[in-house]
This record gives structure tokens, sequence and C-alpha cells, in this order.
């Protein structure tokens, strides 16, 4: 072996294959794009998966969900983890002869997506609704895209109270719908930080801002969500059907306990 002028061994030089070379680093990088085309093609599909839905009608089996929790989930939960409507003092408030209840929101905010599950559950116990749509909140907001349902369009029918829903704005933060001057001064002498969503139950109770924790719908989508809302235990349920819950029981209040077979439940009587 050949020897360096002081003595230590030199070592062989390795021969370099450069096509060996070209070849390993053609199937590294092909392997690298095609990795990285394989999961933007993925997240576009399930992105456009979940999202077609958007604008859509509700599903029969979806509204089936959440007009049809039964009774001993909803008295098992109680006020789970929710907050109650805060008391105000105004005249009754009505619209056909019957205790109005007001919304305003906008399609775009994740609170109002999370208290529309809520008003929902709750105001199906009284009437029904027919034309509901299939919505995201914003994918720029804090818990963004989270599954909930847009009141623009919809109709609501119930021989008990009447329901003035307004989203205020779309998805993108665009005008949508424009309130009244009625629903205007019910802002402004009940709600004037103005912040949504906001309902307002015959000026007797009122809501601002989603009535639990909006970030328990965060990465789910509508059939989790709507599969959980009949299990008690679940951290679902005691969001939405605890806000529910004081919901009904705050109707039950302005509409004299009826429908009694609502009313009489203890779900329906929370403080």
């Amino acid at each position: 072996m050949p020897t360096q002028p002081n003595g230590t061994e030199r070592k062989p030089k390795t021969k370099v294959n450069r096509k060996s070379i070209l070849i390993v680093s053609i199937i590294i990088v092909a392997s690298i794009i095609g990795f990285f085309v394989y999961f933007s093609q993925n997240n576009s599909t399930n992105n456009n998966n979940t999202s077609s839905l958007i604008g859509q009608p509700v599903s029969s089996g979806t509204y089936s969900l959440l007009s049809n929790v039964n009774y001993s989930t909803l008295s098992s939960v109680g006020q789970g983890n929710a907050t109650s409507p805060l008391q105000i003092s105004g005249p009754m408030l009505t619209a056909d002869n019957k205790p109005l209840i007001v919304y305003l929101g906008a399609e775009y905010c994740p609170y109002c997506a999370a208290e529309r599950w809520s008003l929902i559950v709750a105001l199906s116990k009284f009437g029904n609704f027919t034309n509901l749509s299939y919505m995201e909140s914003s994918p720029t907001d804090v818990y963004s895209n989270t599954p909930t349902f847009s009141f623009y369009g919809a109709t609501y029918t119930s021989p008990y109270i009447s329901f003035q829903p307004v989203e205020i704005q779309d998805r993108s933060g665009a005008p949508l719908q424009t309130p009244t001057s009625d629903q205007n001064a019910l802002v402004k002498t009940y709600n004037p930080q103005g912040g949504i969503p906001f309902v307002d139950i015959a000026n007797q109770y009122m809501v601002s801002g989603a009535q639990y924790q909006a970030s328990i719908l965060s990465g789910m989508n509508w059939a989790q969500i709507g599969s959980q809302l009949d299990n008690p235990n679940s951290s679902i349920a005691q969001g939405i059907d605890g806000a529910a819950n004081t919901l009904i029981s705050k109707i039950c209040k302005v509409t004299n306990d009826m429908p009694s077979n609502v009313c009489s439940q203890s779900f329906a009587n929370l403080r």
C-alpha cells in the first residue's frame, strides 16, 4: 500500500460511478415530488368532500338527528356545560300573536356556528324547519370551517312561537341580509356592543355569544357532531344539548308552558 511522505498509509481512492449517483438522485427527487402531489391531492379531496355540502339542503337524516334528540338524553344532560340566557326587561315581543324569537348572526362567525346547533335542537321541540342549508364558518377565522347550518332562506313554522333569523354576512364576510329597523332597535337596546350571535327571546331573555365552547366542534364534520347529540356523556351533548335546554326552559316561560309535553320535562325547567 502506498505511503505518505510521513510514513502513514494512504487510503486508496474510491472510484465514483456517476451514472449510479444520477439514477439514485432522480429516484429521490421523483419520490419527493410524488409525495407532495399525493399529499396535496388528498388534502384537496378531503376539503372538497366537506365543503361540497356548503349551501346544499340539509338531509332528512341530519335534520332528524337535530330535531329528535331524546327527552331522556336532554334530561340527563340538564344545563351541561352551557351558560344560561340572561334575563332582560322589556315589553313582550310578539309576531303573529305569538312570542317572537329574533336571531342575528353571520355565516362566517364560528360562535354563531356553535349556537345554531343548539337553537335548532331547541326550536325543533316547538315547531319545524324547512330549507335549512349546510354551512361552515370562515376558513380564516378562529375555529376555521366549523360545521354548522345557515338560516338564510330557511323557514320555521310553529303554533307556539315565531322565529326571525337574520344572517347579516355570508361565509366570506360579504353582506347577506339587512336587519329591520325593529331588529336593529333590539340590538341597540339589549346588545349595544353588537356581539354575535345575538338571540332575543321575546324581550324577556337574551343570549350574546355562544353559550358553550365553540372549540369542541373544531375539526369535526356534521355527521360526527350529530351522532353524539344523543350521547349525554359526550362533550358535544354537554355543550349543544345543554345550551338547547336553557333555551327551551326560557321559551317555555314565554309560551306559558306550551306545549305541555315539552315544558313539563325536567330539561325544560332549568333556572
